[in-house]
């Protein structure tokens, strides 16, 4: 004997119309979100979330009062007074891990805002992300590592009185004269 459904047909009529409409609504509002992206509306919130991130990876350098010098105190660093015409000096650093090199990041703050006006100023995301690595670049500015690295060869070499040699490497994309010539001058303390 089958068992009917006491409230027949209209029960399944009304559920088929009504993952039908479901299903029409999740393809509208998928096909506007995209189309949102596509015209940057919401796409300045996208920017300016790229730009916070790469800021919050960079600290200022320590500076002393009196002398003016650049201090990086987990890696026993110090660098003299920076030029006015430098700017501001951000600073990145990860101490060696596991037998890994310690690896620091100085990067000009006003290099990174440069490149942060095309990046905010991008007409659509395609554009946009056409302008990240540029910024992720200057945010990364003079790559300073204490043993080679294996790819691309250093543009210098300092030995310091620690006794360690440092090797410098700078970005392609967000090149800077002045902050490598700078960077040049870290001391070991």
């Amino acid at each position: 004997m089958t068992r009917m459904n006491p409230l027949g047909k209209p029960v399944y009529a009304f559920l088929a119309a009504t993952i039908l409409v479901l299903t029409a609504f999740t393809v509208y509002t998928s096909a506007v979100t995209i189309e949102l992206l596509r015209s940057n509306i919401g796409g300045d919130r996208l920017a300016t979330t790229i730009v916070r991130a790469g800021e919050n990876l960079n600290r200022p350098l320590v500076i002393e009062p009196l002398s003016g010098k650049a201090y990086i105190p987990a890696a026993k660093l110090v660098l003299p007074a920076a030029t006015d015409s430098l700017g501001e000096v951000l600073y990145r650093y990860y101490p060696p891990v596991n037998g890994s090199t310690a690896e620091l990041y100085l990067a000009s703050k006003s290099d990174m805002r440069s490149a942060e006006i095309p990046l905010l100023s991008s007409k659509d995301v395609n554009g946009l992300f056409a302008t990240v690595p540029t910024f992720q670049a200057c945010g990364r500015g003079i790559h300073i590592t204490f043993q080679p690295e294996k790819e691309g060869a250093a543009v210098a070499t300092k030995r310091l009185g620690s006794g360690t040699t440092a090797y410098f490497y700078d970005e392609p994309k967000c090149q800077n004269p002045d902050l490598l010539d700078y960077a040049k001058q870290i001391t070991s303390y």
